[in-house]
C-alpha cells in the first residue's frame, strides 16, 4: 500500500484505509467514536524529510470507557504530503475498550 491511515487493535475502527476518500471517512469515524470529550495533545514532533513523529496526550471519557495515555504517530512523507500514517498507542487494550464504547 503506497498510501493510507493503519489503525491498530480490534476496536470497530481497525484495519487499513487507502486512499483519500477512505482515509477521510476513517477520521470522520475516529472523532464520531472518541465522543465530545476527546482530546489529543501533541507533546513532541521530529521530522525529516521521510517521517515525521509526534507523541500525542491522548485523553477522553464516556458513560462506560475513559482513556488516558501517550500515543506515538508515525507519518511517511512523500511528495510534500503525509502518505501513510500509523498511531501506536501505549495501552491498545485501552484504546479498544475506549473505542469501543458508545459515545
Amino acid at each position: 500500500m503506497n498510501q493510507g491511515d493503519h489503525e491498530f487493535g480490534c476496536s470497530p475502527l481497525a484495519g487499513a484505509y487507502a486512499g483519500r476518500d477512505e482515509v477521510m471517512k476513517f477520521w470522520q469515524r475516529y472523532f464520531a467514536a472518541a465522543g465530545p470529550a476527546f482530546t489529543q495533545d501533541i507533546v513532541t514532533v521530529m521530522a525529516n524529510d521521510d517521517f515525521v513523529t509526534t507523541i500525542v496526550e491522548l485523553t477522553g471519557t464516556k458513560s462506560d470507557a475513559s482513556l488516558s495515555q501517550s500515543a506515538a504517530d508515525v507519518m511517511r512523507i512523500a511528495n510534500g504530503k503525509i502518505s501513510e500514517f500509523w498511531r501506536y498507542y501505549a495501552d491498545i487494550g485501552e484504546a479498544n475498550d475506549y473505542f469501543s464504547a458508545a459515545p
